[in-house]
């Protein structure tokens, strides 16, 4: 504004020639190089006495407090149209059971034995801060849609996790040189169960028996 001699509609007009935006949605290098470039002949009408690199300093600095503003604005209006879990439906009770079920078969919340209760919720509302975005100490608090959203993703882990856990259990059993038949009567014989119906702690454990060796090809336990 201060190193333009002509009006302020001319300055926007030549503004947006030169930048094929306007001035109000410009960035501040787009000002910057346009500032810069009114010392040219290109860049239209110009004073002839030269301006002090404060005042040009202070149309930039205000120009992004502009900027700002309007961005502040921007975020205030987002904000605004968050809607608050409180204010969302509530999960059912069998919702709440299906995500503490998930949430060991995914392998959050596999800590036993003294103290486990605090480190389990630990790693529970952590998973929930990262995953679902929210800061919680009940998974009561949370949103029927964020608790359904949480379950997809948990069950995603589980298969995932559940692969894992096969794949390391054939890789031990392979190298104690057992067989695929006798991995399968192995393993319902100590977990009491076929594998088809075994859950990821069912294989996490027997995992753990194989490791050590408390499960041999040889039937010892």
């Amino acid at each position: 504004m201060t190193a333009w001699s002509g009006t302020t509609s001319q300055l926007h007009t030549a503004f947006r020639d030169r930048t094929s935006t306007t001035m109000k949605a410009a960035t501040l290098q787009q000002l910057q190089e346009f500032a810069d470039q009114l010392g040219q002949p290109a860049a239209g009408a110009i004073a002839d006495e030269p301006r002090k690199a404060s005042e040009r300093a202070e149309a930039l600095l205000e120009a992004a407090r502009a900027q700002n503003t309007a961005a502040a604005a921007d975020d205030d209006i987002v904000d605004g149209e968050v809607v608050e879990d409180e204010e969302q439906p509530k999960p059912t009770a069998k919702a709440l059971r299906d995500l503490g079920v998930w949430f060991g078969e995914a392998g959050v919340t596999i800590h036993t034995g003294k103290g486990s209760a605090a480190k389990n919720d630990e790693a529970r509302f952590a998973w929930i801060v990262e995953h679902l975005g929210v800061d919680v100490t009940s998974t009561k608090d949370l949103s029927a849609e964020r608790v359904d959203t949480g379950v997809k993703l948990l069950m995603q882990q589980a298969a995932a996790r559940r692969k894992d856990l096969q794949q390391r259990i054939v890789n031990v059993w392979s190298d104690l040189d057992g067989n695929n038949q006798q991995l399968s009567a192995a393993f319902e014989q100590h977990m009491e169960k076929p594998v088809g119906e075994a859950t990821n702690a069912d294989l996490a454990a027997f995992l753990q028996k194989l490791s050590n060796s408390e499960v041999t090809p040889g039937g010892g336990q």
